[in-house]
């Protein structure tokens, strides 16, 4: 066989290997022949087939023959991770899981947990013997108090995740949060919303009008069905979380001005709140101004600053901080 076609072919058989799952149910040797052909390699489905199995031989890979078509997939804990790791990077990653970790549902991280865990291999490694270890190199303060993450079901998760990729609709069983019952629902899956730790489904229901979510710590069973999802004419899914969820609406720009005390004005230098922000001494405080979005989550963070920042202008934006406060202290100072 000719090099150029001996490169081709491990160059193939690598691409392969980097796009089978290790988690879910599998993949089909269809769709593994089509990402295949959108990288450029145009090959089949028969060659896709006589690849993975030569390469079982050679690596932990497993095929799903109850199913049809047949799928395949890393088998459990295992792998590969082609590229190599440099120690800068390993310590990235470790300083992205210490901070996402506490932050997201494990089922959202888990396809992402081996590579965590090689990287604190790896970081260990590279710390020279009778120095701290590679935990002790880095340190991720959360910047608000956890919430509790709801704990969703791997099985569940992978269910709406490929349902939402492969724009199939769904029979779930879904525990409503008023009445505390199990619904049956049938629905065409438009994508998935993060909320802090709570992640949703957005879904329109069959044979009604409208578009809602589904928190998938509620959902029982989910069973796809092989019926196409159709989509409501102009949704988008961007604009229905702004247009339905505080903390994706986007907010108006405004000029903001702040009165900031210290040691505040340190955070605020090393954490600007925009680009054109400017931090300048006025007497014992400081003077901020910055081009920001007034949005629910600025106005939260002023909220939770007021022992060391005052909004100066726009009024309105003063007017809103000053009415919460006062009917927070009239809560707090009352009768109870």
């Amino acid at each position: 066989m000719p090099s150029s076609r001996i490169h081709y072919a491990v160059a193939r058989q690598w691409e392969l290997l980097k796009q089978l799952p290790s988690h879910g149910r599998g993949t089909s040797s269809w769709q593994l022949m089509r990402g295949l052909n959108g990288l450029g390699f145009k090959v089949g489905k028969r060659q896709i087939e006589r690849d993975l199995w030569e390469l079982t031989d050679l690596f932990p890979i497993e095929c799903d023959t109850e199913s049809r078509p047949y799928l395949w997939r890393w088998r459990d804990a295992a792998s590969i991770d082609l590229p190599g790791m440099s120690p800068a990077e390993a310590l990235s990653l470790c300083i992205v899981h210490e901070t996402v970790d506490p932050l997201l549902p494990r089922v959202l991280l888990r396809t992402l947990h081996q590579r965590f865990e090689k990287a604190q291999a790896h970081l260990e490694k590279a710390i020279a013997v009778g120095r701290a270890n590679g935990s002790r190199k880095f340190l991720s303060a959360p910047p608000v108090p956890h919430a509790h993450i709801p704990d969703i079901p791997a099985d569940i998760f992978e269910e709406v995740q490929e349902a939402v990729l492969d724009e199939v609709q769904i029979e779930l069983e879904y525990l409503c949060s008023e009445s505390q019952q199990i619904q049956r629902r049938y629905l065409h899956p438009l994508g998935l919303l993060q909320r802090g730790p709570v992640s949703f489904l957005v879904a329109a229901q069959d044979g009604k009008h409208g578009v809602h979510s589904y928190a998938l710590h509620r959902i029982r069973q989910v069973r796809p069905l092989n019926l196409p999802c159709m989509y409501p004419e102009g949704f988008d899914l961007r604009e229905y979380a702004q247009r339905t969820t505080v903390e994706f609406s986007g907010g108006t720009l405004v000029r903001l001005v702040l009165r900031v005390q210290p040691p505040m004005q340190r955070i605020l230098a090393e954490a600007p709140l925009s680009a054109d922000q400017r931090l300048m001494p006025n007497g014992g405080d400081y003077q901020l101004v910055a081009t920001v979005s007034n949005t629910w989550q600025l106005q939260s963070w002023l909220l939770a600053q007021l022992d060391c920042v005052e909004v100066l202008s726009p009024a309105d934006l003063r007017n809103t901080i000053a009415d919460k406060v006062k009917n927070g202290s009239e809560r707090y100072n009352g009768d109870g």
